[in-house]
């Protein structure tokens, strides 16, 4: 999809943290991906990355990164969230810490950002091929590189997640019980719906 990708267009990375995960810095994936991020401003792009949390991202990707994003208040049942953005700035004098401040737009300041349900036709597309995507993902999580540093506990959390990251957050935050989570996400335990509970923070 990247080599096709013309100038001046929007790529988004869904589930960023599996593509460039924080705990895979060292990988090829990982390493070509930053590559593609320290040159993509000559094709004049928007690279949009989607998480659970920031920092299942790459250290170094997130240093790229002008400006992030969270669900400030989550509304499924009527068709849109709010967004709380930031914007980011390097402080190289302190160690590189990322320094958060309000997101600047066209000399207009940007707090709060509603996201929109899209239609049903493009969710119905958009799950397609979230899951077709996901399974390839596993597939390859499985394989070669990815394999020899993943043992099998990892993996089952990493699929769980990749799988229910959406699903769990849905029925939490509407109020549903963790066991109703639980029965709703085929595979996944008690303990580790708690582990990722604490990881999405929710």
């Amino acid at each position: 999809m990247v080599k096709s990708s013309k100038k001046y267009q929007i790529i988004i990375i869904d589930d960023a943290g599996v593509a460039i995960g924080a705990r895979d810095f060292a990988t090829t994936s990982n390493k070509n991906f930053n590559k593609i991020l320290s040159t993509c401003r000559t094709k004049r792009w928007v690279v949009l990355l989607n998480t659970p949390a920031k920092t299942h991202i790459d250290k170094q990707v997130r240093e790229l990164v002008d400006c992030w994003a969270h669900v400030f208040l989550p509304q499924h049942k009527w068709g849109f969230n709010i967004l709380k953005i930031h914007s980011i700035t390097i402080n190289e004098l302190k160690s590189n810490y990322p320094y958060q401040k309000r997101y600047e737009f066209d000399k207009q300041k940007v707090d709060m950002w509603a996201v929109l349900t899209p239609d049903k036709k493009t969710v119905e597309a958009y799950d397609i091929g979230r899951e077709d995507a996901a399974q390839k993902l596993i597939d390859r999580m499985l394989t070669g590189e990815e394999k020899s540093k993943m043992g099998k506990r990892e993996q089952h959390r990493q699929n769980m997640l990749t799988k229910y990251t959406e699903t769990i957050k849905t029925m939490l935050l509407s109020g549903e019980s963790e066991r109703r989570v639980i029965v709703a996400c085929p595979g996944l335990s008690n303990s580790m719906l708690i582990s990722l509970r604490a990881e999405l923070g929710v």
